[in-house]
């Protein structure tokens, strides 16, 4: 006699099947995913700074964890989305910003008021943050969104 009353041996092996199946998507999902090639300058934020103020360029940061699901999740998407990255490195200069640890290098900037979410996405023009927003965004939110920073900018030229 079975010790599970009521069900066949046979109709547990769908329901094994679709734990594994989504343990498999949220361990893939949670895994840290590779830096963008759009920050593969490795630009910091004191450089962009720099660089902003001679270019006229805003900057782009973005502040993000390797313990974060939606971080990881935006980078495998958005960020790496031919439009966005070819839009971003011809008007912007793009920052990557770790704050995984206290004592990351992006740490300090994120310990700013404004941050109080992860992913956290800036658009800096003349030393001012002018935009942001937070989360697991599409490509297409944040060309939207970066266009209308700029329009917000008072120079709007970059």
């Amino acid at each position: 006699m079975s010790s599970c009353r009521g069900f066949k041996k046979s109709s547990i092996w769908p329901l094994v099947i679709i734990f594994a199946v989504l343990g498999g998507v949220m361990w893939y999902r949670g895994r840290q995913a590779p830096m963008p090639a759009l920050f593969a300058q490795g630009t910091t934020i004191e450089a962009a700074y720099e660089q902003s103020a001679q270019t006229g360029k805003p900057i782009f940061v973005l502040a993000t964890a390797d313990w974060c699901p939606s971080c990881q999740t935006l980078k495998r998407g958005a960020l790496s989305d031919e439009q966005l990255v070819a839009t971003f490195s011809e008007r912007a200069i793009p920052v990557y910003l770790d704050i995984s640890k206290s004592t990351s290098p992006g740490a300090e900037f994120a310990a700013q008021p404004g941050v109080t979410s992860i992913p956290a996405m800036f658009v800096i023009a003349d030393g001012q943050v002018v935009a942001s927003t937070v989360g697991a965004r599409s490509a297409g939110y944040l060309l939207d969104w970066f266009d209308r920073a700029q329009s917000a900018t008072p120079s709007g030229d970059w």
